[in-house]
C-alpha cells in the first residue's frame, strides 16, 4: 500500500497571523478610518479563532463536588436493596459524588428518576469500588432524568433485563475524549424490550450508546456526540434506530455482528430518519478494542450485518466513508466461533443524502488508508467490500446488497477486497435493486 503522507492542516496561529500580514497590507494602502475599523475586525477575527481554540478544551461546566455524599448514597442504595415492584426512587436534584456503583437488582418495576439530566447530577470520578455508575439487572425498570458522569467503567450497565427503558438520561467524562474513560456511556446487553430515548451521551472510549445481544430495541431522539461510536447496534435481533442526531464522533451509527459472543448472528436493523452530520474525531478507543478500527470520517458501518435498512437519513461531512458495507474479514481478526456468520447480506440502502466533506480521507487507521489508497483524496459516499459468501447462488449480486440512491455525484464503489482489489466497480449496476 502506498505510503501516503499525512494531510496538512491550518492551526490557529496560523491563521492569526495571516488575518494580521492582511491588515498590516490594508493599513498601508488606506485611509486612517478604514484601517481602524479593518484592524478592528481583525482583532474580532482573532479573538474569535482564540475562543473557539479555547473552547475545545472540554472543561466542565460546572465543578465536580468535593466531598462524597455518603449519606444520600446509603438511602438511594438502601431504598434499591428493600424496593417492591412499583416503587418509584427519587434522586434530589443537585450535584453529587458517589464513590461506589449504585445497583438494582431482582425486584420488576422499579423506577428511578432523577429530576432532570442537568439537575440531578451523579459524579463517580473517586470511584473506590465496582465500575459502573448504574447497575441495573431486573425487568421492567425505567431510568430517567439524570445525568451520571466519569464512571470508571460504564455509565448504565442493564443486563439481562426484560424490559428497560432509560429516557432523558446524559453520560459523559468530564475531561473530554481520553482512552481511559469508560467504554460505554449507555449499555443495555442480553435484554429484551430495549428503550432509549432523549438521552445524550459523549466521550465514551468505545461508544456512547451500545445495544448489544438484545431483542426488540429503539433507539430515538437521542444526542450522542465525542464518542468514538456515537450509536452502536451489535448482535441485536429486530431493532430500530431513528431520529437521533450522531454528530462528530469517529464513527457515526455502527451496526455490528461479532464473534464469539453469548448471542450471534443478529439480523433485522432499521436505521432512519437520523442526523449523521461530521463525525471527524479522533479515535481514541484503547488498543484492541474493535472499534479502534474504525477511521474517523465515517458515518455508518455496517460489519457482518444481516437485514438492515439505511433510509431517509443525512449523512454530511465525513471525510473518509458515508456508509461502508463489509464482512467480518475485512478487519482481518481471526476468530474461534463455529456458529459465526461473518457475511453481511440482505442490504437496503435508500433515499439518503449524502454531502461528502472536501477533504483526505483519514490515513490513521488501515480502512481510512485504504480509501485514500484506491480513491486518493476523494472520500466515498457507500463503499462495499465485495466480499461473497461462496454457498451461496452465484450472479452478479450473490449478497443482495440494494441501493437507491438519487444524485449523478453519488461516489459508489464495490471494491473487491478477496481479490486485492482486482475488480474496483465504481457503477451501482447490479447493486441498484430492490431487496428480494
Amino acid at each position: 500500500m502506498k505510503n501516503i503522507p499525512p494531510f496538512p492542516s491550518t492551526s490557529t496561529s496560523t491563521l492569526t497571523s495571516t488575518l494580521t500580514l492582511t491588515s498590516t497590507s490594508t493599513l498601508t494602502s488606506t485611509s486612517t478610518s478604514t484601517s481602524t475599523s479593518t484592524l478592528t475586525l481583525t482583532l474580532t477575527l482573532t479573538l474569535t479563532l482564540f475562543l473557539l481554540a479555547t473552547s475545545c478544551q472540554n472543561t466542565p461546566q460546572h465543578p465536580i463536588p468535593s466531598e462524597t455524599a455518603t449519606e444520600l448514597y446509603n438511602r438511594l442504595q438502601t431504598q434499591l436493596i428493600e424496593a417492591q415492584p412499583g416503587d418509584v426512587i427519587d434522586i434530589p436534584e443537585g450535584r453529587y459524588a458517589f464513590d461506589r456503583p449504585l445497583s438494582l437488582d431482582g425486584v420488576a418495576r422499579v423506577t428511578i428518576r432523577g429530576a432532570g439530566m442537568d439537575k440531578t447530577v451523579l459524579y463517580f470520578k473517586d470511584q473506590k469500588v465496582g465500575a459502573e455508575g448504574l447497575r441495573i439487572t431486573a425487568d421492567s425498570v425505567t431510568i430517567e432524568d439524570l445525568a451520571i458522569m466519569d464512571t470508571k467503567g460504564d455509565a448504565i450497565k442493564a443486563q439481562d433485563c426484560n424490559g428497560i427503558t432509560i429516557r432523558n438520561v446524559k453520560t459523559s467524562w468530564s475531561g473530554g475524549p481520553d482512552e481511559a474513560n469508560g467504554g460505554y456511556g449507555l449499555y443495555p446487553v442480553s435484554s429484551k424490550d430495549v428503550l432509549i430515548e432523549g438521552c445524550e451521551a459523549s466521550y465514551a472510549s468505545d461508544a456512547g450508546i451500545y445495544v448489544g445481544q438484545c431483542e426488540n430495541v429503539v433507539v430515538r431522539n437521542c444526542y450522542a456526540h465525542e464518542n468514538v461510536a456515537g450509536i452502536e447496534i451489535e448482535n441485536c435481533v429486530h431493532s430500530e434506530v431513528y431520529n437521533n442526531r450522531s454528530e462528530n464522533n469517529t464513527g457515526g451509527i455502527l451496526v455490528f455482528d461479532l464473534p464469539e459472543l453469548p448471542a450471534g448472528n443478529g439480523r433485522g436493523c432499521k436505521v432512519y430518519d437520523n442526523k449523521i452530520i461530521e463525525n471527524n474525531h479522533k479515535n481514541f478507543a484503547p488498543e484492541g478494542n474493535i472499534v479502534g478500527i474504525v477511521p474517523p470520517g465515517t458515518g455508518i458501518i455496517l460489519l457482518a450485518a444481516k437485514g438492515v435498512e439505511v433510509y431517509n437519513n443525512e449523512i454530511t461531512g465525513h471525510k473518509t466513508v458515508g456508509t461502508a458495507v463489509a464482512s467480518y474479514y475485512i478487519t482481518e481478526k481471526p476468530w474461534n466461533d463455529d456458529n459465526y456468520d461473518p457475511y453481511t447480506y440482505d442490504i437496503y440502502i435508500h433515499g439518503n443524502t449524502y454531502e461528502r466533506k472536501r477533504a483526505v480521507p483519514d490515513l490513521s487507521k488501515d480502512f481510512g488508508k485504504l480509501v485514500n489508497f484506491l480513491f486518493p483524496g476523494q472520500p466515498q459516499d457507500i463503499l462495499y467490500d465485495g466480499i461473497a459468501d461462496d454457498a451461496r447462488p452465484a450472479g452478479p449480486n450473490p449478497m443482495n446488497i440494494c441501493i437507491q440512491q438519487n444524485g449523478e455525484n453519488l461516489r459508489f464503489a464495490s471494491i473487491d477486497a478477496a481479490n486485492d482489489f482486482e475488480n474496483v466497480k465504481t457503477e451501482l449496476g447490479p447493486y441498484g435493486c430492490s431487496p428480494d
